[in-house]
C-alpha cells in the first residue's frame, strides 16, 4: 500500500504513484479564490448601493400614446368598417384604437304565459347577431396589418332592461336600455357568447339555478302523458299534455340569464352579474355614459328610457372604472362626487380597489351628435406600443382622458407626479409612494396648438378642491402640500383647462406615510402659516407664472347626495385651507341639485305616494332632516335597518325623488336609488 503524507491547512497528499502537489502552489489557488470572491461581493455591493441611492423617475420606462375608447363599426350601429377606422386613426395620430360593438341589440316582449315563445322581437346589427369570432378575427388581423397602430377588441354590453305600460295602448317603454357596460379583454369568442344578456343565445351557465322549475314541468308534462297513454280522460288531458310541453319549452334551463324583462326593476343585481362575470375571465369593466340621456325616444315600435344612473358607481363592486370624460359634461367625476367617495374609501381600506377614469369617444358616425373620432381620448403611459401594454395600462390607471375640439389641439400632461425629495423616489399616475415626508406635487402642461396659452389646474385632495393655479402654456411648477395630515393614505388627481371643450383629468396618485412622520430626523421645517397658503412656486414658467386662488372660509364640505362617510376625516393643521372647497367655482353644483331652499324646508310629499317600509342598499347611507344633496347627513344607517316610508317628494334629484322616512320617532329623507321595499 502506498505511503499518505499527513493532510494540514497549506497541502493536501494523494497517492505517490500519481504525484505530489506541494502546499506553496495550494496556497496560491486558495488565495486566487479568495481574490475572485472579494471581487464579486464588492461588485454585488455597488450594485445593491447604486440601486438604492439613484432617485427613481416615475415616468422614465413610459412613453405617451393616444387612444380613442368605445368605437362603434358595422357590425353594430357604427357607420364605417375596422379597416377604415383604422386609417382615419392613423391620419389624426391616434395610437390605439378600442373597438367595442354592442353584443346584441335586441328588444323582445312576449305574452304570458308562454312569454319566450309567442312574443315580438326585434333585433338590429350587434356581434352575436353577426358572428363574434368573425368580429375577432378582423380585429386581430388589423393589428397584425397596421404596423403603428395598436387595435383591441372590445364590447358594450347592455345586460339588462325592463317593459312598463301596456301593449295594446302604445305606451310601452323599455326602460334602461341604454345602461352600458364597456368589456375589455374578453379572450375569445366563446365568452362573448356566453355574456349574460336577456334574449342571448343558449348557455349551461345558469343551469343549476334553473334546473328546478325546469323538473317541475318535466313532472308535470309526465304525469299527463300517462293519463294520455291510458285514454284517461283524453279529450282533457291531450290539450292538457300539449301545453305542459309548451310551458317545459319556455322554461327550459339553458337562458342566458337568470332575469327577464316582465319584472319591474331589478335594481343593481344583472349589472353585478355581467360585471363578475367579465372579471372571472380576466376581463376589465368600465361604466359608460352614465349620465347621458341621448337615447331615450323612439327605438323601432316601443320607446326606450334610460335615467342618469350614478348611483351605480356605489352600488356596484368588482369593475375597474367609468367613463370620466364624455362630449357632455360628467358629474360623478366632479369633486366631492361619486368618484371622489370610492377613492376614498379606497384610502380607508374599505375598497379592494382603485376605481378608474377613463375618456370614452362613444363613436358611431363622423359628424352624427357632433361625434368625431378622437374628439375624446384617452393618454396611456405605457413601456412598449403593443396590444399588452395598452391593456396593463388600463388596468394599472395609468392614462388621463382629454376632451378636445379638433385633431390639432390637445392638451398634454407631460409630467404629474408625486415625489419625496428625500429619498428620491417618485409615483406617477396609478401608482402609489411610500414617504414620511410632505410630497412634492410636480404638473408639467403643453398644448399642441400655439394659440391655447391660458390654463387653469384644479387639484383635488382626497375628494376636496384644495388649489387652483393659473398660468400660461407651456406650464411648470412644482408645490410642495405641506398640509396634509401624514396618516394613511392620500390621493392627488388634477383637471386642467383651456376652454369648455378643452381640457384633460388625470387618475389619482396615491401616497401612503407613515404612522408616526415626526420622528423623521430629516424632514424639512415647516413654513410659515403665510407662506403655506400663498401657491406654488413656478418653475421656468413664462409670466404670469401660476398661482394659487385661497377659497374663502366657508360651511364643510357637502357629502356625496344621500351618502354618509366611512370613519374620521383628519383634521388640517390651523390656518390650512386643504379641506375647505371652492364652492364658488363649481357651477355643476346647481345643475346637479334643486334650488337652494331655506333652512326648514321639509318638501311636499305626493299624496298616495307611498306606504309600508324600505330598507338601505348598503351600508352608511345618510338619512338627512330635509330633501336634498346640499344639505348635512344626520343620520347614518345600513342594511339591516328598516325605515317606515311616509311619502315621495316633490324634490327631485337626477329625475329621482327624495323620499320621507321615520327611524324611531324621527322623521327623514333619503334619495330613492339607496334604498329598496321591504315586506318585514
Amino acid at each position: 500500500m502506498s505511503k499518505l503524507i499527513p493532510l494540514h491547512r497549506s497541502a493536501f497528499a494523494i497517492d505517490s504513484k500519481h504525484g505530489f502537489l506541494m502546499g506553496r502552489e495550494v496556497r496560491k489557488i486558495d488565495q486566487l479564490k479568495h481574490s475572485i470572491f472579494k471581487i464579486f461581493l464588492t461588485g454585488m455591493l455597488c450594485i445593491l448601493f447604486c440601486a438604492f441611492s439613484i432617485p427613481v423617475s416615475a415616468e422614465v420606462d413610459y412613453k405617451q400614446i393616444d387612444a380613442v375608447i368605445d368605437v362603434k363599426t358595422k357590425y353594430s350601429d357604427g357607420c364605417s368598417t375596422i379597416q377604415e377606422l383604422a386609417n382615419v386613426a392613423k391620419h389624426r395620430k391616434i395610437d390605439a384604437v378600442v373597438y367595442a360593438d354592442h353584443d346584441l341589440q335586441s328588444l323582445e316582449y312576449g305574452f304570458w304565459p308562454l312569454e319566450r315563445i309567442i312574443k315580438r322581437r326585434e333585433e338590429w346589427s350587434s356581434i352575436l347577431a353577426t358572428s363574434p369570432s368573425t368580429y375577432l378575427a378582423e380585429i386581430n388581423a388589423g393589428d397584425k396589418s397596421f404596423k403603428d397602430l395598436v387595435l383591441i377588441p372590445a364590447v358594450e354590453s347592455s345586460p339588462f332592461y325592463y317593459w312598463t305600460g301596456d301593449y295594446g295602448d302604445d305606451s310601452l317603454v323599455a326602460n334602461d336600455w341604454d345602461k352600458h357596460l364597456l368589456i375589455i379583454g374578453l379572450p375569445n369568442a366563446r365568452d362573448y357568447e356566453k355574456l349574460p344578456v336577456l334574449n342571448g343565445k343558449l348557455s349551461s351557465r345558469y343551469t343549476r339555478d334553473l334546473l328546478m322549475g325546469f323538473l317541475l314541468y318535466l313532472v308535470l308534462f309526465g304525469g299527463c302523458f300517462v293519463l294520455v297513454y291510458y285514454r284517461i280522460f283524453r279529450k282533457l288531458t291531450i290539450p292538457l299534455l300539449v301545453f305542459m310541453f309548451l310551458m317545459l319549452v319556455n322554461n327550459h334551463p339553458f337562458q342566458s340569464s337568470l332575469f327577464d324583462q316582465y319584472h319591474g326593476d331589478r335594481g343593481i343585481q344583472p349589472y353585478q352579474e355581467m360585471i363578475d362575470y367579465a372579471a372571472s375571465q380576466g376581463a376589465m369593466v368600465f361604466w359608460n355614459h352614465l349620465e347621458s340621456i341621448t337615447e331615450n325616444g323612439p327605438k323601432g315600435q316601443v320607446q326606450v328610457q334610460t335615467e342618469p344612473h350614478p348611483e351605480d358607481l356605489i352600488l356596484s363592486t368588482n369593475y375597474t372604472g367609468f367613463q370620466a370624460v364624455h362630449d357632455q359634461p360628467v358629474i360623478a367625476s366632479e369633486p366631492g362626487n361619486e368618484w371622489d367617495r370610492l377613492l376614498t374609501e379606497y384610502i380607508r381600506g374599505k375598497k379592494r380597489q382603485a376605481i378608474w377614469g377613463y375618456g370614452g369617444n362613444d363613436f358611431h358616425c363622423e359628424g352624427k351628435d357632433k361625434h368625431v373620432l378622437g374628439g375624446v381620448r384617452t393618454v396611456l403611459l405605457v413601456k412598449e406600443k403593443n396590444r399588452t401594454e395598452v391593456q396593463n395600462a388600463m388596468r394599472a390607471g395609468r392614462m388621463y382622458a382629454t376632451r378636445q375640439p379638433d385633431e390639432n389641439r390637445r392638451l398634454s400632461l407631460d409630467t404629474f407626479e408625486l415625489a419625496d425629495k428625500v429619498t428620491g423616489k417618485s409615483a406617477t399616475l396609478g401608482e402609489d409612494l411610500q414617504t414620511l415626508n410632505h410630497p412634492l406635487l410636480k404638473i408639467g402642461l403643453t398644448s399642441r396648438n400655439p394659440e391655447d396659452r391660458n390654463v387653469k389646474v384644479s387639484l383635488v385632495r382626497n375628494g376636496t378642491l384644495v388649489k387652483e393655479f393659473r398660468g400660461t402654456l407651456p406650464f411648470k411648477m412644482e408645490w410642495k402640500d405641506r398640509e396634509v395630515a401624514r396618516q394613511g393614505k392620500a390621493y392627488y388627481r388634477i383637471k386642467a383647462e383651456v376652454s369648455p371643450d378643452n381640457y384633460l383629468l388625470s387618475n389619482p396618485i396615491f401616497t401612503s406615510f407613515s404612522k408616526e412622520p415626526a420622528q423623521v430626523a430629516s424632514l424639512p421645517p415647516r413654513k410659515s402659516p403665510a407662506k403655506i397658503n400663498s401657491g406654488a412656486a413656478p418653475v421656468n414658467t413664462p409670466k404670469p407664472g401660476p398661482q394659487a386662488i385661497s377659497p374663502p372660509p366657508i360651511n364643510k364640505p357637502q357629502p356625496i347626495p344621500g351618502l354618509g362617510s366611512h370613519g374620521k376625516a383628519n383634521k388640517p393643521p390651523v390656518g390650512a385651507v386643504s379641506q375647505t372647497p371652492i364652492v364658488k367655482e363649481l357651477p355643476f353644483l346647481k345643475s346637479r341639485t334643486q334650488p337652494l331652499k331655506n333652512s326648514g324646508f321639509t318638501g311636499n310629499v305626493v299624496p298616495g305616494s307611498g306606504s309600508g317600509f324600505v330598507r338601505p342598499k348598503l351600508d352608511g347611507v345618510a338619512l338627512k332632516r330635509e330633501p336634498g344633496s346640499h344639505f348635512p347627513p344626520a343620520v347614518l344607517v345600513n342594511r339591516n335597518d328598516r325605515l317606515s316610508l311616509l311619502g315621495q317628494t316633490d324634490v327631485l334629484f337626477y329625475g329621482k325623488p327624495w323620499l320621507k322616512v321615520m327611524k324611531g320617532n324621527e322623521t327623514f329623507y333619503v334619495w330613492e336609488p339607496l334604498v329598496e321595499r321591504s315586506d318585514s
